[in-house]
């Protein structure tokens, strides 16, 4: 199941960013010199119907909703997403000031889109091809959160399982040996047994999705993805399964005399488990920084209620021209109130913040002629070096421009308590990365005059959607009039934007909650695999006990306490690496420690008169 769901979420992860849509997906970055944008676009045309292949472009929902896309059909059709994502299909006509640099399916028999292509670079017509391949696709969401810890758990619940298999067909390898069947041979058997089960376990899970593409009318470019995601994943998993499955059986059956008295099975059932502790710590952990991030955003989303329908732009390629439109429409909306700025990459560990109303700069700061550089107290004894890093990197965007700055304005710095609240109200439209916990303390320079800073760094900071607008009529007003709008690809509302990062995170959330909850079912496995080798191994010395008098627990007492000590020094060992508190750390592994004593005598509990009874 764990197999055929990440075929899912690769292939749905994919087909939701339009890249199935047909059997060819490029990027086309540059258009020939001299026609119109309608000249472009009739050009488009006229190659795919020359080729007869299906020609779509297709662009992010200008809104900014997520997993869906704008599909302009220049020539043939386009079908509809299996598994999730949605189109909305317009002609080629309503393109209009939709941005045409940008992603193109490209559907039809390979010697059709083979020549388009051949066409399209014989028109001055520059693209990469960015069809997507089954390794990296796969590789990409199997780093999602919470897909690697549910792999490492069924992994290592699978090799639990496969050493109580092993120990339950040792007698039959044994058989075997003294029969006379050599090891080669043996191996061979028992490597068509576990192919044979594959072949059926995973024909049947995946001839479940096969009907399910087949009744959902999945094109040829699904069909075919799909077969490459699927043929990459049933291969990983039936190497890993038929290497360990052997070799373990092996193992098992390697004395002929029938007694097993290696320590090698609950050594490494032992192992096992510490690592899905491990994992069950590392999910729990995860889930509690989860938790937290969605706090934040919850708080952050109801902080932008206030705000209404402030707006960030989403920009595709641009020219020299419309780079200069972006930086001017930027300035004058900075001018006159209706915008605000907070830049991360022009200022090394700075955030540049232009704009009054910015929550933790005070209005005073905000008016105050000149440059004030705020430094968090902690970085007090690098007020200097902080101050000559700011003044040559205002510099340096002058000399980018190749012009002289209007007045060389003073900079002056100033110790805060900390610049958190400016930090985080910025992190509500521009990306800084996870904030799940005390943000990182870093300076902000807060400017009062726009004309202080180069023009290029207002237009990068506009196309990056660095700036938001209060204003979104004027604004595309203002896109509409310059020409810029061509090549604008998404108009976000930021509580928009911080409600899909909130969706997100819960989505996370619910993940990493799945991945604990198979890592602890797989854990209560080995632990039940544990008990049952540790009531075979000791079950005379535990007869002589119980003859003498002793209480039962006595014989049990090592084992407990040896697995319990493990298992809280796994848990202490993983959160140490996180942030959460000591005294935290401490709870958890000694709730750990409880947790294992219990569960591990419940099954000694549950397994001994089972264990008498074949006695």
């Amino acid at each position: 199941m764990f197999a055929v769901s990440l075929v899912v979420l690769v292939v749905g992860s994919v087909e939701a960013l339009g890249a199935v849509s047909a059997r060819t997906t490029i990027d086309l970055y540059d258009l020939p010199l001299g026609p119109t944008k309608h000249e472009h676009v009739e050009m488009l045309e006229r190659m795919a119907d020359d080729a007869d292949v299906s020609l779509a472009l297709l662009t992010p929902e200008r809104s900014g909703t997520p997993d869906r896309f704008d599909a302009y059909v220049l020539h043939g059709e386009l079908p509809e997403p299996v598994f999730w994502g949605g189109i909305d299909e317009r002609p080629a006509s309503a393109i209009g000031d939709a941005v045409i640099a940008w992603t193109y399916a490209v559907d039809g028999e390979p010697t059709d889109v083979s020549r388009f292509l051949r066409d399209l670079q014989e028109h001055e017509f520059a693209f990469t091809d960015a069809t997507p391949q089954a390794v990296p696709s796969l590789l990409n969401a199997a780093l999602t959160p919470g897909v690697v810890t549910v792999g490492v758990a069924v992994t290592i619940g699978a090799v639990v399982a496969l050493v109580a298999e092993s120990h339950r067909r040792a007698a039959r390898q044994r058989v075997r040996r003294l029969a006379g069947r050599t090891a080669g041979r043996i191996a061979m058997t028992e490597l068509g047994d576990v192919l044979l089960l594959s072949a059926v376990v995973f024909g049947s899970v995946f001839g479940a999705l096969s009907l399910f593409l087949g009744l959902r009318g999945a094109s040829h470019a699904v069909w075919a993805f799909s077969g490459g995601v699927t043929a990459v994943v049933v291969a990983i998993a039936v190497t890993i399964v038929a290497a360990t499955h052997v070799t373990l059986t092996m193992v098992s059956g390697n004395r002929l005399d029938g007694v097993d008295t290696g320590r090698w099975r609950p050594a490494v059932t032992g192992v096992c488990g510490a690592v899905l502790v491990a994992v069950i710590a590392g999910g729990a952990s995860n889930v509690v920084v989860e938790s937290r991030r969605a706090e934040h955003l919850t708080r952050s989303l109801a902080a932008e209620a206030v705000h209404g329908d402030d707006v960030v732009l989403g920009v595709g390629f641009s020219d020299e021209q419309q780079e200069m439109s972006f930086g001017d429409i930027g300035s004058r909306a900075l001018v006159d109130g209706s915008a605000r700025m907070a830049m991360t990459n022009t200022i090394p560990d700075a955030l540049l913040v232009i704009g009054a109303g910015t929550p933790g700069v005070p209005a005073d700061v905000a008016h105050r002629d000149g440059v004030t550089v705020l430094i968090p107290q902690a970085s007090a004894e690098r007020a200097e070096d902080i101050e000559s890093t700011v003044r040559a990197s205002i510099a340096e965007g002058w000399e980018v421009d190749d012009s002289e700055p209007p007045r060389t304005p003073r900079i002056r710095s100033e110790l805060v308590a900390s610049t958190d609240a400016a930090v985080r109200a910025a992190g509500r439209w521009v990306d800084l990365g996870p904030q799940d916990g005390p943000v990182r303390s870093q300076t902000s320079v807060v400017v009062a005059d726009v004309a202080d800073i180069a023009p290029n760094r207002i237009a990068t900071a506009t196309r990056n959607g660095e700036v938001r607008f209060s204003d979104r009529a004027a604004l595309l007003r203002a896109l509409h009039r310059s020409g810029a709008f061509d090549v604008v690809t998404q108009v976000n509302r930021v509580g928009a934007v911080v409600d899909r990062q909130l969706a997100e995170v819960r989505t996370e959330r619910l993940v990493l909650v799945g991945a604990t909850v198979v890592a602890a079912i797989a854990a209560l496995f080995a632990g039940a695999s544990l008990v049952a080798d540790h009531l075979e191994r000791g079950r005379t010395a535990a007869r002589v006990r119980s003859l003498v008098g002793r209480h039962p627990g006595e014989h049990h007492a090592r084992f407990l306490l040896g697995a319990a000590g493990v298992c809280g020094a796994t848990v202490v060992a993983t959160l140490a690496t996180t942030a959460l508190a000591g005294a935290v750390i401490v709870i958890a592994s000694v709730v750990a420690t409880g947790l294992t004593v219990l569960v591990l005598t419940a099954c000694i509990v549950i397994a001994e008169p089972r264990g008498r009874t074949l006695s």
